[in-house]
């Protein structure tokens, strides 16, 4: 077969190919002007060749789109970009559909243009299935709202009452005692209103949240002559443990204000948060107290206890170093 001959078998295979795919194919010239669609085509829209030739085709565009898709169409044609769009076409049984259609210049050998080529495929159930899913997203979405909401003045709720009942309190043990359950809900609280403000709800950036939580507890206590000195970096965490070393960062915050800064009228306070190369996180808090012999024990205090409870629950490590001062540093392991 001579070289013109093999060309001429080749065109007339591609034609056939393009002819019976299943898509819709079509061609047009230099002058925009479509001039070839293939048997999918045809069987879809339910028109002849000669209906469909030249812009016929566009009768079957449904008028919301035809404006959008025409200018897409001569746009690209003018560049000679290829382009992608999607537009509703009349099928053949009266049915609107939606179809992705690409089309793409066409040159020679010469690098000469000849026109476009393009091919569509029904993607009208993808759409309608991707409708329904963002549907679903937007309830769901509105039901998050609604349980933050709630959860929100539930917090608020038992905590008004259990200041209520600190306000009321025989003894300053009692009162303390409340103090701290207070201190803990909010953290609770806080956390879950951060979640209530952001796009994904079940991370949040425990960096920030943990910057206001030491400002939360300083003004709660209001001891005045207490110095903070923050190292927090961000570390996205998911809700449970965010939750839980927010908890923790409560106790030993709130540790140092009670039996250092109380007793000695102010005092230096350290807290970091950071991310090692290996992906563990560590958190550390420091005070420049004068140790465990004039506060409670470490490992005996109620606090420590509900730290090393929850650490225990991460997995993570503690350390407790004294002194000068004392030094909780708590590292968790690399989380997915």
């Amino acid at each position: 077969m001579t070289e013109a001959g093999a060309e001429t078998e080749l065109q007339r295979r591609s034609r056939i190919m393009a002819a019976l795919a299943p898509v819709l194919i079509w061609m047009s010239g230099t002058d925009k002007l479509c001039d070839w669609f293939n048997a999918g085509w045809l069987s879809f829209t339910g028109r002849t060749m000669e209906q469909e030739l030249g812009f016929g085709w566009a009768e079957g565009v449904h008028p919301e789109d035809y404006g959008h898709c025409f200018a897409t169409y001569v746009t690209a044609f003018n560049a000679r970009e290829p382009f992608s769009m999607e537009y509703r076409l009349l099928r053949h049984d009266g049915a609107w559909r939606w179809i992705l259609d690409n089309g793409s210049p066409r040159f020679d050998e010469a690098g000469g243009f000849c026109g476009y080529v393009g091919s569509c495929v029904d993607v009208h159930e993808h759409r309608e299935q991707a409708a329904r899913l963002q549907d679903l997203l937007r309830e769901k979405e509105v039901l998050l709202q609604e349980v933050h909401h709630r959860v929100k003045n539930n917090f608020a709720l038992v905590m008004s009452l259990i200041s209520l009942r600190s306000d009321r309190a025989r003894n300053g043990e009692e009162s303390e005692m409340l103090r701290d359950l207070i201190e803990r809900i909010g953290v609770m609280a806080e956390i879950h209103e951060q979640l209530a403000e952001q796009a994904h709800a079940d991370r949040i950036d425990f960096g920030g949240q943990l910057s206001a939580m030491v400002r939360r507890i300083g003004d709660l206590h209001r001891i005045r002559g207490v110095r903070v000195m923050e190292e927090i970096g961000s570390v996205v965490l998911p809700m449970g443990k965010a939750v839980s070393l927010g908890l923790i960062a409560t106790e030993l915050i709130s540790n140092s204000y009670r039996h250092v800064f109380a007793r000695q009228g102010g005092g230096r306070l350290w807290v970091s948060l950071a991310t090692e190369p290996s992906g563990a996180i560590v958190l550390t808090v420091r005070d420049d107290g004068t140790g465990p012999a004039t506060r409670p024990r470490p490992a005996g205090s109620v606090g420590m206890q509900i730290v090393d409870a929850l650490a225990t629950q991460l997995d993570a490590e503690v350390v407790v170093t004294t002194p000068p001062g004392m030094t909780v540093t708590l590292r968790l392991p690399p989380h997915p």
